[in-house]
């Protein structure tokens, strides 16, 4: 590096630094150093005081990146002259060289004005790294590695993503799959009822009460599903005429069963005895 600086071959030196550099980048900076070569190479000598301006001007303009590039118009407010001047002195100054090769080349825009810039065999560029800090190494990691950091950085249990995902799908997160209130959420829903509703009635009449009801909802005739469920849920509605009719027969038929085999049985006793 140092010899670089040192072995001077060409008039302009641009410096690219690396400022507050860490392990996350850096801030790019850039500066510009006249070398003795301008002299000694009767660069200098080829130039006549307006060029020597403009040129200054122009480096006025050098970017963080380390790259000049101007229109006739900004060197015409460096300069203070009219902005037709500027751009006559430039296309002028373009048609000068030095040692065979243009001192500013002109680059031509279909879009927008023309820009100069320094012809680059004039310009040496050289890396100025930080002095702050070393350079940090990294070392890619293999596959198993990087799978394991990945999964103890960022994976989560499935109770805990479960509610996002229900949530972004439009769900509500205790519409989860396979529980008794999931089932209640997706009949309430069914039978077009509100969110709010649905949470205040299992928060009031709880998931066991509300399934029961659900149940016997088929056999009670109605046009408003939901009104009925809801009057049932209020006044704890029995099972319908039909169901207890139901049951009631199974009732007597099993009470009938009962008293005919224990009959069978005393019977059998007897014999015996």
């Amino acid at each position: 590096m140092i010899k670089e600086l040192l072995d001077h071959d060409r008039p302009f030196l641009i410096e690219h630094l690396r400022l507050d550099e860490s392990h996350k980048g850096f801030v790019p900076s850039a500066r510009l150093q006249l070398t003795p070569f301008a002299r000694t190479s009767g660069f200098l000598r080829e130039l006549s005081g307006a060029q020597s301006r403009i040129l200054l001007a122009v480096f006025t303009y050098l970017t963080a990146n380390g790259h000049v590039y101007v229109t006739a118009n900004q060197v015409a407010e460096a300069l203070g002259v009219p902005t037709p001047l500027a751009a006559a002195w430039l296309w002028r100054f373009a048609r000068r060289r030095f040692r065979g090769v243009p001192i500013i080349h002109v680059v031509e825009r279909e879009l927008g004005a023309n820009v100069f810039t320094i012809a680059h065999p004039l310009v040496k560029h050289v890396i100025w790294p930080a002095k702050s800090e070393p350079p940090v190494i990294f070392r890619v990691a293999g596959r198993r590695a990087i799978v394991a950091h990945s999964r103890a950085k960022y994976a989560q249990s499935a109770q805990a993503v479960l509610p996002l995902v229900m949530r972004q799908l439009g769900h509500h997160h205790e519409e989860a799959p396979d529980t008794p209130e999931a089932r209640v959420w997706e009949e309430l829903r069914h039978l077009k009822i509100g969110r709010e509703d649905i949470r205040a009635l299992i928060d009031t009449f709880g998931v066991g009460r509300i399934l029961q009801q659900l149940a016997w909802l088929p056999e009670r005739y109605t046009k408003n599903r939901a009104k009925t469920l809801v009057a049932s849920l209020l006044k704890d509605a029995p099972a319908p005429r039909r169901i207890r009719d139901v049951i009631q027969n199974y009732r007597v038929n099993a009470g009938n069963e009962a008293r005919s085999e224990l009959n069978q049985v005393t019977e059998q006793k007897g014999e015996y005895d």
